[in-house]
Order: C-alpha cells, then sequence, then structure tokens
C-alpha cells in the first residue's frame, strides 16, 4: 500500500479521535468507561462509515465530492463530536428493548 493511501485512510479516525476528545473535554464527570467507549465508538464509526458514505453518494452521482479525501476527513471529525452522544443513545434504546421487547417493537422504539 503507497503511503499516500495509507496517509488518506489514516485521516478520518485521527480526526474522528480528536472529536470526541474535544467533545468529552467539554463534559463534566464521566466515568473512565464512558470514555473509552466514546473514543472507541469515535475512531471505528470515523474509518468505517466516511468511505461506505461517500462511496454511497458517487454511486447515486453526486458530482461535488472532492477527490481529495478531505470530505472523510470532515465527516470523521463529525463522527467523533457526535460519538458521546450517539454511544448514549444506543444505550437507552438498548435498555429499553432488554426491560420489554415486544412493547418496544410494538412502538418502533418510541415512548407514547
Amino acid at each position: 500500500m503507497p503511503p499516500e493511501s495509507l496517509t488518506a485512510k489514516l485521516v478520518p479516525p485521527i480526526a474522528g479521535f480528536l472529536g470526541a476528545v474535544i467533545m468529552l473535554s467539554y463534559m463534566s464527570e464521566i466515568p473512565p468507561r464512558h470514555w473509552v467507549t466514546a473514543l472507541l465508538a469515535g475512531v471505528l464509526a470515523a474509518y468505517f462509515v466516511p468511505p461506505v458514505l461517500v462511496a454511497w453518494l458517487i454511486h447515486r452521482g453526486v458530482a461535488w465530492l472532492p477527490a481529495d479525501g478531505s470530505v472523510e476527513g470532515l465527516l470523521g471529525l463529525l463522527l467523533g463530536l457526535a460519538s458521546i452522544h450517539l454511544v448514549a443513545g444506543f444505550t437507552v434504546l438498548g435498555r429499553r428493548f432488554a426491560r420489554d421487547p415486544a412493547g418496544f417493537i410494538q412502538r418502533k422504539g418510541g415512548d407514547q
């Protein structure tokens, strides 16, 4: 693998890590377990989601995307910033499902 493509592949996860650290630094008194979960979620989401999303957009015919990988880096940063909130949302949904699976499915996940 050429060094240019390796660097381009590492930009989104690094941006995701920095975004997660930035967001977590503004939150007070978060347990270390949440820190680790949010950092891992930010890095993994930033590594996997942007290339898939950009490939899907290119397949759909979006011609305005730059080819230098800047969109992937920006998406990685945004996923990192949102990682603590995404983890919290999945946790809430998981707890609701664990409490009442049939009711959760019938309500389609929402409270009524």
